[in-house]
């Protein structure tokens, strides 16, 4: 078997095999740029995951003080608080 049209069929080939070489170096080429403002972001979820759920001293203070009777509720406060919740 003969073949005619060899060089032809060559070029279209090198042509072919270099879009893709080409095609795989704009994939290789790609990158992903994170913002300063992210960063930071990132560095203070990791900051507040590891402080704890709840501040013990606090928990335990307020458990004295409600076993010894000293613990005095602020209806006033607690209501400025709520109401500025609700407007906010």
């Amino acid at each position: 078997m003969k073949i005619n049209n060899f060089p032809k069929v060559q070029s279209l080939y090198q042509s072919q095999q270099k879009k893709m070489e080409e095609q795989k170096a704009r994939v290789q080429s790609d990158q992903m740029n994170i913002s300063g403002k992210a960063k930071g972001l990132s560095e203070l979820v990791k900051k507040l995951d590891q402080l704890p759920d709840v501040r013990a001293e606090k928990v335990a203070e307020l458990k004295e003080k409600i076993s010894e009777g000293n613990y005095q509720v602020d209806s006033k406060a607690i209501a400025k608080k709520i109401i500025s919740r609700m407007r906010s």
